[in-house]
């Protein structure tokens, strides 16, 4: 059975935007670099296998999502509670076999492996597909005509990246320390982050939902500099997360950075545009949308190192990019 044990946190097909002709991408932690192939980079081994919780910790899940009212999203009900439903049926068969005093059939193992391996994997790498589609619309054209679908697949590109990473994993695990839950359901490590995965692949959903209910703007850049955009390991991050608004700028290549920002439309605009939406929501690829929702500009120089030594301070470990001379211009202006 070949199982992917390699689970990118940013998407290879992101990154590969980066790449220079000999296709590699130049990969530095701030002191020194070095080229790399994009499946060398931005993962972890088995980073988004799924780990088996025990009863108590899949019904304090179940509260939990009712608690935060994210039952009625569909990642809880057409992906998390069917992971978790699974993973007690497993439990229960293996038990039962156990109880007969049975060994386990080597399909039932096979099925078990792949389960926890792939899972979450596979349903990132589905999503993926639609965005690179999208993003090479975007990167290869001047100003393309974008649709009501088009802006639907980019406010859900920012919130597939938003909350892919180690970073974000681990600065969520750390921002409930403070509380007893792990004490209380007797989590391990591995079980407690698998748990806040989950969790947060459902709150990022209504996150998603409340930017297009709010029918958030998005800008597209076109870089005219001399110096390229740089990514991360850490590329997708809140600019304003600490004046509690929610304000994402995102290079989706060394030349285009996109932006998801607050629109300033007023609540009746808002309701009668949401309104028209809905009414046309079968026909979502044929509306096409103006610039008080997509618009396009040329950005300077000064802003392209302004939004790379911003992606340089919110790294995790790596910042990519494709020459050394993007690198450089970190310590200049």
């Amino acid at each position: 059975m070949n199982i992917k044990r390699k689970h990118h946190f940013v998407s290879q097909f992101y990154l590969k935007n980066w790449y220079s002709i000999n296709e590699k991408i130049i990969v530095s932690d701030g002191n020194k670099e070095f080229p790399a192939s994009t499946l060398s980079i931005a993962f972890e081994k088995d980073f988004y296998k799924l780990i088996e919780l025990t009863p108590s910790q899949i019904q304090f899940f179940h509260k939990l999502i009712d608690s935060l009212e994210l039952k009625n999203t569909s990642t809880y009900k057409f992906f998390a509670n069917i992971i978790l439903e699974t993973q007690e049926f497993m439990r229960e068969r293996y038990e039962f076999l156990d109880t007969l005093r049975l060994d386990i059939p080597e399909n039932l193992n096979d099925i078990k492996k792949e389960f926890s391996f792939n899972t979450l994997e596979d349903k990132f790498s589905y999503q993926e597909a639609t965005f690179s589609k999208l993003l090479n619309i975007i990167n290869q054209n001047l100003e393309p005509r974008l649709s009501l679908s088009d802006y639907d697949t980019l406010v859900h590109f920012f919130m597939f990246q938003y909350f892919k990473t180690p970073k974000k994993i681990n600065d969520a695990i750390s921002h409930i320390e403070g509380s007893n839950i792990r004490e209380k359901f007797e989590f391990s490590d591995k079980q407690y982050k698998f748990f806040i995965m989950l969790l947060s692949q459902c709150f990022l959903e209504r996150i998603y939902l409340s930017c297009l209910s709010n029918l958030y703007k998005i800008n597209i850049y076109r870089n005219t500099s001399r110096i390229n955009f740089i990514t991360s390991d850490d590329p997708c991050f809140n600019q304003k997360f600490d004046n509690n608004e929610f304000h994402i700028q995102l290079p989706i290549s060394p030349s285009i950075m996109i932006e998801l920002v607050e629109n300033n439309f007023d609540k009746n605009h808002k309701e009668n545009m949401k309104d028209y939406f809905n009414f046309n929501k079968e026909h979502t690829h044929n509306i096409f949308l103006d610039n008080t929702f997509i618009d396009f500009y040329n950005i300077d120089e000064k802003r392209v190192v302004e939004l790379n030594r911003k992606i340089f301070k919110n790294k995790d470990r790596f910042i990519y990019a494709k020459f050394q001379n993007d690198i450089k211009t970190l310590q200049q202006l």
